[in-house]
């Protein structure tokens, strides 16, 4: 059995990560309201500005990562390859590096269940 967790604000309006819902209870769940993307995973090529802005600045990826020609280094297509939960459409962090996509989703849920299901940034929000 699958279990969903729904995060329910004061007005009465329900939260849930619409992933995880099986579609007979998305049907029952009548008329959704909208559906925003909060977060991403990706690796390295498909990261936003943003995020890869908030990797540097937090010195989380070598220098390398952005200026390849200038600094080259062995390890750059290890890097390349890793996983990152970009949490920044809720203001938050950019989390990994996670060597597996399943470890950074993992990650990523487990984030925004632990901030409540926070509502993304009104230009990242997509309907």
């Amino acid at each position: 059995m699958t279990r969903i967790r729904f995060i329910v604000t004061p007005t009465g309006d329900a939260r849930c990560i619409a992933g995880h819902l099986p579609d007979d209870m998305r049907a029952k769940l009548g008329d959704v309201k909208s559906t925003r993307r909060c977060s991403h995973v990706e690796t390295w090529k498909d990261l936003s500005a943003r995020a890869c802005f908030h990797l540097v600045v937090m010195r989380k990826v070598p220098v390398f990562l952005i200026f390849p020609f200038f600094f080259p280094d062995p390890d750059y297509n290890k890097w390349l390859n890793y996983w990152w939960a970009d949490m920044t459409p809720v203001r938050g962090p950019v989390l990994g590096p996670f060597d597996d996509r399943e470890d950074a989703l993992a990650a990523e849920v487990e984030y925004l269940y632990d901030n409540h299901l926070p509502e993304p940034d009104e230009n990242h929000a997509t309907d």
